[in-house]
């Protein structure tokens, strides 16, 4: 699917900046100012670090006729009523068709054509790409075509939750931005105010540290109820000690956008205790301290143990079925079936277990 002038299902984020994006924003923000803004921006992190409401910042930035010295929109300016009415005529996106979870070579085709086109407001062109990930062989071959050649006024913006899966020479025609999590402290003082303390540091726990996850986790009083008791479930699941078909029943109930959510959490920490027992197998000082920045701590000692004997291509292929979903709307979906079917995959995580 391209379309012109909407960000994803056709809704305007805030374009206010997030503090943790500071970092990342001010040398990008340089570059336009000295007029060597990049062709194509490859975004990447973890979901709910707010890679999309980083794109939105650059949008209303790079459409504003007369941005402030950090790129802060006027508002007022034609540009910025258009991109706040969500149908600016130079903006593109460019995500996976209604029911499919690639984006083919056509779309790509297409927006190729569409980029070719003189930007109507004499700025800029802003392509969004959402997630990159989903981009077929042949999709990613006709995509560095444009990379190779750009058009002039120009700019690609690839979000990917999994960067490592486009081909890499992709990666190396594109300007890199890392979106990390911010530091403890500075997620619990963004989602202060308008919850208790110890619900926000609940929260962000679950989220692993990503604060729109946390955020979203939140504002459902019964799936961060849910989440509490997912941790146990989840140890059990992967030991073999619970049944991923009555999982699913109850994780179904707290909706599956909050199941994925915290799944997309919970196997990007296993994927870190699983990378530090590597460290440790290879002799690379020994593994730091498993119990660092873990969720339930109390868990360290299994968890380790668990990312021991973890199957590596087997939780990437996992992670990716994740992200793909997550990336999808999900409305019409079987919370249940869905649920299922990845509560299976989990459970034959471990190395040691076989279907």
């Amino acid at each position: 699917m391209v379309e012109r002038g909407e960000s994803r299902a056709g809704a305007v984020p805030d374009a206010d900046p997030l503090p943790w994006q500071r970092d990342a924003w001010a040398p990008l923000w340089r570059c336009q100012r000295d007029a060597r803004m990049p062709h194509a921006l490859l975004l990447c992190g973890p979901p709910g670090v707010g890679k999309r409401a980083f794109v939105e910042r650059l949008a209303a930035a790079l459409f504003c006729a007369g941005p402030g010295a950090d790129g802060e929109p006027c508002g007022e300016c034609r540009g910025c009523r258009l991109r706040a009415a969500g149908n600016h005529p130079d903006r593109i996106e460019l995500r996976p068709e209604e029911g499919k979870s690639t984006i083919r070579i056509e779309q790509i085709r297409q927006l190729g054509e569409e980029l070719a086109l003189t930007p109507q407001y004499g700025g800029y062109k802003l392509a969004v790409i959402e997630p990159a990930d989903a981009l077929t062989a042949a999709a990613a071959n006709s995509l560095l075509k444009t990379l190779e050649e750009p058009s002039p006024g120009s700019l690609i913006a690839l979000l990917s939750a999994r960067a490592s899966a486009l081909p890499a020479t992709v990666r190396s025609r594109c300007q890199r931005l890392l979106i990390s999590p911010p530091p403890r402290a500075a997620g619990l003082a963004w989602l202060g105010g308008e919850w208790p303390p110890e619900r926000c540091a609940r929260a962000l726990d679950e989220a692993a540290g990503a604060p729109l996850l946390a955020r979203d986790l939140l504002a459902d009083e019964a799936a961060l109820e849910a989440a509490a008791q997912w941790s146990e479930q989840w140890l059990a699941l992967l030991e073999g000690r619970a049944d991923p078909g009555r999982l699913a029943e109850q994780w179904a109930a707290a909706g599956l956008r909050s199941a994925l959510q915290w799944l997309l959490a919970s196997s990007a920490e296993l994927a870190r205790l699983e990378a530090l027992a590597v460290r440790g197998a290879e002799g690379f000082g020994g593994a730091p301290d498993a119990a660092a920045g873990l969720r339930r701590p109390s868990q360290a000692g299994a968890m380790q143990a668990v990312a021991q004997r973890i199957n590596s291509r087997k939780l990437l292929g996992f992670r990716e079925q994740l992200e793909q979903l997550y990336a999808r709307e999900l409305q019409g979906l079987n919370a249940h079936t869905v649920l299922e079917g990845l509560l299976l995959e989990a459970s034959y995580l471990l190395a040691a277990r076989q279907r």
